[in-house]
C-alpha cells in the first residue's frame, strides 16, 4: 500500500512492458532478490524482500545496484 501524492500513472509507468520472464528471483541469505539481466555478465537488482529492516539500508542490495555474474552450465 502506498501513501503518496505521486499519481498512479507515474508510479507504474512502463510496468506493462516488463514481463515475468525478464525477471529472476534468487535467495541471498535471508533475502529474496528480484533481478533483471542488464548485460551478459551483469544483473540489476529490481527489488528486495526481507524481514530484517537493516537489509533495506544495505547499499549492496539497493534497487538499481548491478551484480556481476558468472554463468555455470554443467
Amino acid at each position: 500500500m502506498y501513501y503518496t501524492v505521486v499519481p498512479f500513472e507515474v508510479l507504474y509507468d512502463g510496468i506493462e512492458k516488463m514481463s515475468n520472464k525478464d525477471l529472476l528471483e534468487c535467495r541471498v541469505g535471508n533475502r529474496i532478490l528480484t533481478l533483471r539481466k542488464s548485460s551478459d555478465s551483469e544483473m540489476e537488482i529490481v527489488s528486495v524482500f526481507s524481514t530484517n529492516p537493516w537489509d533495506y539500508m544495505d547499499p549492496h542490495f539497493a534497487p538499481g545496484h548491478k551484480i556481476k555474474i558468472k554463468w555455470f552450465i554443467p
